[in-house]
């Protein structure tokens, strides 16, 4: 009975035949032709409707959730902090953020060019 393979090769295991497949499919991938044929297929499954509507829905979700609500307003607090401090710096003519009104530069978390959300609100916090 003949097992269907040549004289002197030997039948490989699902492991070898697994790690084989991954090794061909790795180097197609990283060929052009590969990348332009995975290029366009996410280009055409990212614009179908159903996918989009799946996507925003994720997204909502993700917003609602506790780890979303805080990386959105670490964000946008990291965001207008980095905009207060490049005004400052350009208004007072110096290095350090400081505070255009009265020249504190001591809380930097609550910098504001002229108070809005600086001395005022640091005032409310200690009391």
């Amino acid at each position: 009975m003949t097992s269907g393979l040549p004289k002197g090769k030997k039948r490989l295991t699902d492991e070898e035949l697994k790690a084989n497949h991954k090794k061909s499919m790795d180097k197609y991938r990283k060929s052009e032709k590969g990348k332009a044929t995975s290029s366009a297929f996410h280009k055409k499954y990212f614009q179908r409707p159903e996918v989009k509507k799946r996507k925003n829905i994720n997204q909502k979700k993700y917003k609602d959730t506790e780890k979303g609500k805080a990386t959105r307003y670490a964000y946008d607090f990291s965001r207008r902090l980095k905009v207060l401090e490049h005004y400052s710096k350009s208004l007072s003519n110096s290095d350090i953020p400081c505070c255009r009104c009265c020249g504190s530069n001591r809380h930097t978390d609550f910098l504001a060019i002229d108070h809005i959300m600086g001395k005022n609100k640091w005032i409310l916090f200690l009391n």
